[in-house]
């Protein structure tokens, strides 16, 4: 009987961690692919969010982005990624607020404290310039990128089918052909 649980445990010792590993903290939490986003509860500055950044993209969760990095965004929209975003400036200034306080900082998505450890204390422009973004993306072939219907990780809803919703689960993506 020694023999046996000395073997049992020496054999849990050395499993080899890729066996049990995965990326996906959704087995972790429990959520089984369950929104990964605490509801914010609906107001006149989400609403206006998703209709100004909606427009052209992914409104993302504010939670994915601390709120250094919201600020350098709306101060950067004449020049947004190459397109120019500008608002007006009541637009803009009730924008900021709204995201400053639904930003990482807040914890309001289920990433906001990975985000925080990856920023580092600084403010990226890009959610997929996160190390934990990077990471989570690192199994995926580079030439999924470039397919016209992907074309950067940034375009999350191209395979997270519940993007929107602002859930990302791996549960619920259909990579492009």
């Amino acid at each position: 009987m020694r023999t046996f649980t000395i073997i049992a445990i020496t054999t849990l010792l050395f499993i080899p961690a890729w066996l049990y590993a995965d990326d996906d903290d959704d087995d972790r939490r429990g959520s089984r692919g369950a929104a990964a986003t605490q509801r914010l509860p609906a107001s006149a500055s989400l609403t206006q969010y998703q209709a100004e950044c909606g427009a052209c993209h992914l409104a993302y969760p504010p939670g994915m982005l601390p709120t250094g990095s919201w600020v350098r965004l709306l101060d950067g929209l004449a020049d947004h990624f190459g397109e120019n975003a500008e608002l007006d400036p009541e637009v803009r200034t009730s924008l900021r607020v709204w995201l400053g306080k639904n930003a990482a900082e807040q914890g309001t998505h289920s990433t906001s404290k990975k985000v925080l450890k990856s920023a580092r204390g600084e403010s990226p422009l890009k959610i997929s310039e996160l190390r934990f973004i990077k990471k989570e993306h690192d199994e995926i072939d580079p030439a999924v990128f470039k397919r016209p219907a992907v074309k950067t990780v940034a375009n999350c809803g191209a395979c997270h089918l519940d993007a929107e919703q602002w859930s990302f689960s791996e549960r619920r993506i259909e990579i492009p052909r």
